[in-house]
């Protein structure tokens, strides 16, 4: 029997069967994808992107318009505060209100002083946070705080500028080889230590010669010798002088111009060469130079 060529062609093997029956499956899901994404019902108008921006500034507009962001966020609208005097520490919050505040920055303040703030004067009103700098230039002149020492601006009176008079200080002169303590204690600067010691140092030289010798003074400041310098007067030089030659070595040590190291020379020189027979021998001295001689030579005598 010869065997039918168009059932041989439509003939498939069990995988060719599976692989048609996906195909079959795949094609019908893209059909109904298709269908349905045609459906007017799903599809968005074609000015859909204009349509939620409209709707969202709608959404917008409405929010701002609602009572709670008009009392927090919006300024008062121009001309419509009131000006007047006040004291920040005692006005209630509604008053704050009529002075342009906005109600946020009235509760601000209200639970500043709430918590026990308090205004000391008008630019106390600058630290107020969210309080704009125009609104408190605008209220700073109208600021009255009670107990205040501060004068308002406009009841500030003229007033002339009071200059203090000072009564010059009386100049003191005092003689320094013969000023005792109390009368160096007149001098600025100088107290009962630095008046005992000048007058200790003046006592071992023998008496002062020229002004300038107070400024040797141990522990005497410059600045504070040049202050009470014009205050010192030199009237007579009545200088106590040394014998060279028969002052022991001792009495000559306690001399502020020779101390010990030059008094020991000198004993020295005396016992070595004699008697002193001119006091430009003191250059025989390795201690005596030019400056030496000129300080010693007032104190110095020879017999």
């Amino acid at each position: 029997m010869k065997n039918n060529p168009w059932k041989e062609y439509f003939r498939f093997s069990r995988r060719e069967q599976t692989g048609i029956i996906i195909l079959i499956i795949l094609v019908i899901g893209v059909l109904l994808l298709r269908i349905h994404s045609n459906s007017p019902a799903t599809h968005p108008p074609a000015d859909d992107t204009a349509f939620l921006i409209a709707a969202r500034s709608l959404d917008t507009l409405t929010s701002r318009s609602t009572p709670s962001y008009r009392t927090y966020h919006q300024a008062p609208a121009a001309n419509t505060y009131a000006l007047f005097r006040f004291d920040p520490n005692t006005l209630p919050e509604n008053e704050w209100l009529r002075l342009g505040v906005s109600p946020r920055t009235a509760r601000t303040i209200q639970n500043y002083l709430a918590k026990g703030g308090h205004f000391r004067q008008p630019a106390d009103l600058r630290k107020i946070y969210g309080l704009p700098t125009p609104v408190c230039d605008r209220l700073i002149p109208y600021v009255h705080i009670a107990g205040s020492t501060t004068p308002h601006p406009r009841d500030t009176p003229s007033y002339t500028r009071y200059t203090p008079h000072y009564t010059p200080r009386k100049v003191i002169a005092i003689d320094i080889n013969n000023a005792d303590s109390a009368a160096w204690e007149q001098l600025p600067g100088i107290g009962p230590v630095l008046a005992a010691r000048i007058i200790k140092f003046r006592d071992a030289l023998g008496g002062f010669h020229r002004l300038e010798q107070v400024a040797e003074t141990y522990g005497l400041p410059d600045s504070t010798f040049y202050k009470i310098q014009p205050s010192l007067l030199l009237d007579k030089v009545s200088l106590k002088k040394i014998d060279l030659n028969h002052t022991d070595e001792k009495s000559l040590s306690q001399h502020p111009y020779i101390r010990k190291k030059l008094a020991m020379l000198i004993s020295r020189y005396r016992n070595e060469h004699g008697p002193f027979h001119d006091i430009t021998e003191l250059y025989h001295l390795p201690l005596v130079d030019e400056e030496v001689y000129k300080k010693l030579m007032p104190y110095i005598d020879i017999k």
